[in-house]
């Protein structure tokens, strides 16, 4: 790892020669922001202010959660602040984000303020392996083609990042990235990006860009004394954080997958044998995991045939909630005992390297424990259904004090023992104005007992007022009662698209809605055409066509909630089918059960903030224009809540209201291409 001695001359500052530095450093952001019409921006009140809280942050060493309107500039108003601490300091810092675009996207801000402060900065972007070529696997792949193959060619670029090959199918990708790494090991790590990135990470005098998936594993890793992926740095920046309490689950999530422990388990026995240890019989072992695996297929399988019976859907969904019966929790209880004793046997009595062969048996009695618990555990156990198969996974309840370990305790974390500072900003953290509690809850922040700031959130600039509406349809069935609701949907969703002559992005809540929509009114309005998202989870293509037909329509669910920027014409109406309460899973219904009033402090902040980011997609620069429909009559319950937290307060409920809108704002013009 290189060593800074600019770091380490700043940490030797006394008191007074550090304020002074603290002044010099906040004159330098303040006088970027006053003067950011030299630098080609145009001046945004909330991002200087976001950028002086930012400072405060570095200052006091006290964490920070900041909401930023969209179009605040919230990454220029990090970043500055931060660049600059970085040319005083010579303290490296991290940025995670949600998406490599975002992670891309970053880079390239960073290289511009770098040039306008000429501040030389090194920049390293980590990716997940399967975004780089393997040389080994690419070899193995071209000695299978005929010489005059186009990928021949293609591939022989001294290129190995999978943005620099946009027109290779995944199918091709898939065999030729990185699969499993060898590190150092491997003959070609010396030309290998991947490798050069990995070691980069834990040594750059720069900048890091990460994903929150990898910043989380670091922090887990560090906080367990584990190998670290990243270098250690004094402030860390968490972009798009309303993420962070899934991805924080989802590093925690695991399959139950019963039947791979025979691999290790038959390996342990083999050993013991060689030494005369022939007490666990192979096959009357292997016949109880049969056995658990049986049973815990029964309870998946009547668990389905409850809600089938009640006319619950079935396929294709997530997070039907698994209870498991006595017998299941005997099994479990019996297979961890056992592999525990096999596990202590072969750490004494054997000579040979065993070391991987323990660490599988440890985690799966990790497993084996955790089942044993059932549902009065420490654990949540759910079925997920994909094209008729079904898979069990578990995660632990308390993912909000995994989260406080994570980030704040100073007790268990390297990164606070250190000292680090968080910074938390996303333009969706609060529901109603200011109120940061439910996110705060997510993550753990409210367990903090100091060293937390919380700031105002601060507004975008653009004119909502003017140039933003939203329509509220009163007269439209309850989602309650499906198939009914479905028929009228499909005709306002017509109606809708008519009036604004395309130009319109819907968002569903679930597939099944969006595909029933999509088959009852086709690919064609007239001359609008409609797309629909890809089932696979490249949306480039579509995302590409519906920005460049400009009169189009596309209908989509999923990621086009948060992940879907066009500014222009293209998107003038935003038309959103249900409001977007959280599916009933067994995570929602645990986290509804510790408040007295579950829904009200659960269900309706998750399906407010995600409103507001389905809401975000429409007001993209100012001057953009646009109208919001919102196609569910549950909206007068909520309108007032709604209203709190949306930066679009006018809300019209008669077609003839919102005509005139669009007329007004020429936003059924037919934009010829």
């Amino acid at each position: 790892m290189s060593f800074n001695f600019l770091s380490l001359d700043y940490d030797l500052l006394g008191d007074y020669a550090r304020k002074e530095k603290m002044k010099e450093l906040y004159s330098k952001i303040d006088d970027y922001f006053n003067n950011s019409i030299k630098y080609g921006l145009s001046y945004r009140e909330g991002q200087h202010n976001m950028a002086l809280s930012v400072f405060e942050a570095i200052e006091s060493k006290e964490h920070l959660i900041i909401e930023a309107g969209v179009g605040i500039g919230k990454s220029f108003a990090y970043l500055i602040p931060l660049i600059y601490f970085f040319e005083m300091s010579g303290k490296s810092f991290i940025i995670s984000t949600s998406t490599i675009a975002l992670q891309e996207q970053l880079e390239k801000d960073i290289n511009i303020i770098s040039n306008q402060l000429n501040i030389p900065v090194d920049v390293v972007v980590a990716k997940g392996m399967s975004n780089f070529i393997c040389f080994n696997r690419l070899e193995e792949f071209l000695s299978k083609l005929k010489d005059d193959n186009q990928f021949i060619k293609i591939f022989t670029q001294n290129k190995q990042d999978r943005k620099d090959y946009p027109g290779i199918k995944d199918n091709v990708w898939k065999q030729i990235n990185v699969e499993k790494c060898n590190y150092f090991k491997c003959k070609n790590h010396r030309n290998c990006e991947f490798y050069k990135r990995r070691e980069l990470m834990k040594s750059i005098n720069g900048i890091i860009i990460c994903n929150h998936d990898l910043l989380i594993e670091d922090l887990s890793r560090k906080s367990n004394y584990g190998k670290e992926l990243l270098q250690k740095v004094d402030y860390i920046v968490c972009d798009e954080a309303h993420n962070l309490e899934n991805k924080v689950r989802s590093f925690k999530t695991n399959e139950i997958k019963i039947r791979n422990v025979k691999i290790p388990l038959r390996n342990a026995i083999n050993i013991l044998s060689e030494i005369g240890n022939v007490e666990y019989d192979y096959l009357k072992i292997e016949e109880i995991i049969d056995n658990l695996y049986t049973q815990i297929n029964d309870n998946v399988l009547m668990t389905i045939e409850k809600l089938k019976k009640v006319n619950i859907e079935v396929e294709d969904c997530n997070g039907l909630e698994l209870v498991f019966d006595e017998q299941t929790i005997k099994l479990s209880n019996m297979i961890k005992n056992i592999l525990k004793d096999i596990n202590d046997s072969i750490q004494i009595h054997s000579n040979k390297n065993t070391e991987e062969i323990e660490d599988d048996l440890n985690e799966y009695s990790k497993m084996f424990e955790i089942l044993s618990s059932g549902q009065n555990g420490n654990y949540l156990f759910w079925i997920e259904r994909r094209k008729r198969r079904n898979y069990v996974y578990c995660a632990p309840k308390n993912i909000n004090t995994i989260s406080y370990d994570l980030f704040f305790n100073n007790n268990h974390s390297f990164y606070r023992l250190d000292g680090k500072t968080f910074i938390f900003t996303s333009a969706t953290l609060s529901v109603g104005k200011n109120n940061f509690k439910y996110f705060m809850q997510n993550i753990g922040a409210d367990l903090v007992q100091n060293g937390l700031t919380l700031e105002d959130s601060y507004d975008s600039p653009y004119d909502y007022e003017n140039n933003a509406i939203i329509y509220s349809c009163k007269d439209i069935e309850s989602p309650k009662n499906k198939n009914k609701y479905l028929k009228e949907l499909v005709q306002k969703i017509k109606e809708l698209i008519l009036i604004t002559n395309g130009k319109a992005l819907v968002l569903f809540t679930s597939k099944s809605d969006m595909k029933y929509v999509y088959e009852h009114i086709g690919n064609k309005i007239g001359n609008i055409n409609i797309y629909i998202q890809n089932d696979g989870s490249s949306q480039d293509t579509v995302k590409r066509k519906f920005k460049e037909d400009i009169n189009s329509v596309l209908f989509s669910t999923g990621i086009f909630w948060e992940g879907i920027d066009i500014k222009g014409k293209s998107l003038s109406n935003l038309i959103i089918a249900r409001l977007p309460f959280p599916i009933v899973d067994p995570i929602m219904e645990y986290k509804k059960s510790l408040n007295k009033n579950g829904f009200a402090k659960v269900y309706i902040p998750e399906m407010l903030i995600k409103l507001k980011q389905g809401v975000g997609r429409l007001i993209r620069s100012e001057t953009d224009k646009g109208i919001v429909c919102i196609l569910d009559s549950r909206m007068d319950k909520y309108e007032k809540r709604i209203k709190e937290t949306l930066p679009i307060k006018k809300i019209v409920y008669s077609i003839e209201d919102l005509k005139s809108f669009i007329k007004k704002n020429k936003i059924d013009e037919w934009v010829m291409k």
